[in-house]
């Protein structure tokens, strides 16, 4: 979950812009050779039976290109899916290319003008233009909600954001404001206890469980710190209204520690905020 890329980051580089690549396939052989060969080719190509490449923001699957098949000599076929405020690299190449929008909405960038897309648009990109797809849906969001909420409005939900790190440090973290948008959605489409997660004290309350039926705040977190706990006998101490979940008749009120998560690098670990936000 991205929709910012703060300033100073570096620019993701894909393995697919570095590694050696087949963009035309030679033919060589008989024409009665290459007639055979050509008609020996499946035709049917399942992309159900392929594995997604890629992510965290931008997932692929790679269908036909000349490298991998031979039906085709230059022509590629491939099935992208952005996370919801994902976007692509910025790139350009020398063939040209449509794009059919299966679902979503959200915009391209073509040699600096902004141009908009939805479900059911073909979007042309020409010869050597520079281009970058933008995903502003959160379709995947709501799907993901109402999909919980239809199992048990009860289920938690912890959105959490990515954090860059240790060999993805060069795709930016997620922002605080995709967290509450995400928690915003979850409400909406019915779940009862939704977490914005490890931002401690920047995503203000919304780590915190929240009695569900007259709003009282039963557990307060920072991080992975428990600050207090007023549940009794598994409901809320103010209006009675029970909480699912196993609950401890002895279990302490607060845990020790900072509530910051341990870097997967060797750097200092992060102070804690003073104040929650």
């Amino acid at each position: 979950m991205n929709d910012s890329k703060p300033e100073g980051a570096r620019e993701v580089t894909w393995e697919r812009w570095t590694k050696k690549r087949t963009f035309v396939r030679a033919l060589e052989g008989t024409y009665g050779e290459l007639m055979e060969e050509l008609f020996s080719q499946p035709r049917i190509y399942r992309t159900q039976d392929m594995k997604w490449k890629g992510g965290p923001q931008n997932f692929g699957k790679k269908v036909i290109n000349p490298q991998a098949v031979k039906i085709a000599q230059s022509i590629e076929t491939h099935v992208d899916a952005y996370a919801p405020r994902g976007h692509g690299q910025k790139h350009g190449h020398m063939n040209s290319a449509v794009f059919f929008v299966l679902k979503g909405k959200g915009h391209d960038v073509h040699d600096g003008e902004r141009l908009d897309w939805e479900a059911g648009d073909a979007m042309i990109v020409e010869n050597g233009c520079v281009h970058q797809h933008f995903n502003d849906s959160d379709e995947e969001l709501r799907d993901i909600a109402r999909f919980i909420a239809e199992t048990s409005p009860d289920v938690p939900w912890h959105v959490t954001a990515f954090r860059p790190d240790y060999k993805m440090d060069t795709t930016p973290a997620t922002p605080a404001a995709t967290l509450a948008r995400a928690y915003d959605i979850g409400k909406e489409e019915g779940l009862r206890f939704v977490y914005a997660g490890n931002l401690p004290g920047r995503v203000g309350d919304l780590e915190n469980t929240v009695c569900p039926g007259c709003g009282e705040t039963l557990i307060e977190r920072m991080g992975f710190y428990v600050r207090s706990n007023r549940i009794k006998g598994g409901a809320c101490p103010k209006c009675s209204a029970i909480i699912p979940g196993r609950w401890g008749d002895h279990a302490n009120g607060s845990s020790v520690g900072n509530g910051m998560p341990r870097p997967a690098t060797s750097s200092p670990p992060p102070q804690e905020p003073e104040a929650c936000g």
